[in-house]
């Protein structure tokens, strides 16, 4: 294992102190998660919910463990250093992302990459990193708020004449918008057609950036239509060889009603399934 450098910072956000730590310079960051409950999902008279989904009826959860959640999606500088220390093919072809920045979050990546970079991770810095589980993404994403959206309620939703998304996530817009498609975008510019940069917008109040938008993000999860029967804790509700696991976050391809904290997509990984807006963010378990 290579030695670690351990750095230590707090950020006042919102009132709130997030305690930061990167154990490498080229490792992910990570924000320290306090624990406790929150209602997962949405509920049956919310407007904006997607019953095929199943994202409701919400279900309580309770967060019992601490863990470290990364305070960025991880970006292309972070994936460059391990292709550069463990050589090999992992990208498609096919898939171009719309930014090849060093700071834009790493996309066109199939689901045993990033198990692969995750493996790498923990084996160079003696932590254990992995995906968040659902519960733990959408606990984090919310940061508190029980909205549809961290930062409000009703004031981007695709109704409005004018939208907040813009200040806080990277969704598509007028900035982004393509002639070719017929669905809502948000009304408003966020200056970005493709990805940003990873913490281009306003952050959560748990100090997480790009929660909403930017890119799609990943989770342990495997996908079904209904919560039932999930557990009611941080753990994922996985199981071997799985065909679809959970994404959350929505991307700049997105629309506005699925750029929420309950809302939920999948992938089949029982294909490459690197795609040009899905990306991932790391989990870092707490130190027993």
């Amino acid at each position: 294992m290579l030695g670690r450098i351990l750095m230590l910072a707090v950020l006042a956000v919102s009132g709130t102190a997030a305690v930061q730590q990167q154990d490498c310079p080229d490792c992910p960051e990570v924000v320290k998660v306090p624990l406790g409950g929150f209602l997962m999902g949405s509920s049956r008279d919310d407007y904006e919910n997607d019953v095929v989904s199943g994202e409701t009826p919400a279900l309580p959860v309770n967060i019992r463990r601490d863990f470290w959640i990364g305070r960025f999606e991880v970006t292309r500088a972070q994936w460059s250093a391990f292709r550069a220390a463990v050589p090999g093919s992992d990208a498609n072809a096919a898939c171009v992302p719309s930014s090849h920045a060093p700071a834009a979050p790493v996309t066109c990546i199939a689901h045993g990459a990033v198990t692969d970079y995750l493996a790498w991770l923990s084996d160079r810095t003696g932590h254990h990193y992995r995906l968040p589980s659902e519960a733990e993404w959408e606990y984090a994403a919310r940061a508190g708020s029980r909205g549809a959206r961290f930062w409000s309620n009703r004031d981007s939703h695709e109704g409005v004449s004018i939208s907040r998304a813009c200040d806080f996530g990277n969704v598509y817009d007028v900035s982004g918008r393509d002639g070719t498609r017929s669905d809502p975008h948000a009304r408003c510019a966020d200056g970005y057609a493709g990805l940003a940069p990873a913490g281009s917008f306003l952050p959560n109040d748990f100090g997480l950036y790009d929660t909403m938008g930017n890119a799609r993000e990943r989770v342990a999860d495997c996908f079904t239509r209904s919560y039932k029967g999930r557990p009611q804790d941080e753990r994922p509700w996985s199981w071997a060889d799985c065909r679809y696991h959970v994404v959350r976050g929505g991307s700049y391809l997105t629309r506005p009603v699925g750029v929420r904290s309950a809302a939920r997509d999948y992938v089949d990984d029982s294909a490459p399934s690197a795609a040009p807006d899905l990306g991932f963010r790391v989990v870092r378990d707490a130190q027993p």
